[in-house]
């Protein structure tokens, strides 16, 4: 998991998994795991 084995930004992240904007991939995120990728940090 790239939130937990690297530092990278999470808009890094949101695009390397094809996300335009890290707002949406945090929303998307919450929905499946019901935290904030920067809970998961």
């Amino acid at each position: 998991m790239l939130l937990g084995a690297t530092q990278l930004k999470i808009e890094t992240i949101a695009n390397a998994v094809g996300y335009y904007d890290s707002f949406a991939f945090s929303n998307a995120f919450k929905q499946h795991t019901g935290c904030r990728p920067s809970e998961v940090r």
